[in-house]
């Protein structure tokens, strides 16, 4: 399947945890979940992010990490392919300029240079009405709600073999989840395709 090109949405600072799995060294999810992002009660004004809720710039995503807690913060990208998968499987292209709130900054107009580094792709929900009302990041099921860390069924169809930072390595798995997670629905939303980077090859604790 041919999907469209990726559109940058953005930086964000993550609270780096190693939740103790097997064969998983950092989770590196979208999700806030199990792999916290830096959230607006430690002192982070909501109206410094865009639209995805993410940082226009690495300089301002640095800042918003503020103090490093217990875990230390890395910064990581985040590419949206503007696609969906409908309960049957098909493929609708999702209008990005709806999908998100209206009342924060315009996503960045320029990507990483130089480019940073693949660590996967991500499928988490976007808990939306797909209008522009109220959107926020939800769940990441394949740390989440354990989808990638079922050893005995990574098959693409019952769970999904993901690599350190549980994440999957291919796109084209990636597809294979986003309409698992869109017909299973294991936490309501909309589920979308996120490439997610980081400006160094490996992310340490």
């Amino acid at each position: 399947m041919t999907l469209p090109e990726p559109v940058f949405i953005g930086y964000c600072p993550k609270h780096l945890h190693n939740p103790g799995w097997d064969k998983i060294g950092v989770v590196c999810s979208v999700s806030s979940c199990i792999s916290e992002s830096v959230s607006y009660d430690e002192g982070v004004p909501w109206w410094t992010c865009n639209r995805a809720l993410f940082y226009n710039t690495v300089e301002d995503a640095r800042a918003a990490g503020g103090p490093q807690k217990e875990e230390p913060i890395r910064v990581c990208d985040y590419w949206l392919y503007p696609v969906r998968f409908d309960d049957k499987g098909e493929t609708e292209l999702l209008d990005v300029s709806r999908l998100f709130p209206t009342n924060t900054a315009d996503l960045p107009e320029g990507a990483p240079r130089p480019p940073w580094f693949l660590l996967g792709f991500d499928v988490p929900a976007w808990d939306s009405s797909i209008d522009g009302v109220d959107g926020m990041w939800g769940c990441s099921p394949l740390s989440c709600n354990g989808y990638g860390l079922s050893t005995d069924c990574n098959d693409g169809i019952h769970g999904f073999p993901v690599n350190e930072y549980c994440l999957l390595d291919s796109l084209e798995m990636a597809v294979k989840a986003a309409k698992c997670f869109q017909h299973e629905q294991p936490e309501p939303g909309t589920y979308v395709i996120v490439k997610v980077e980081a400006p160094t090859p490996s992310l340490q604790l």
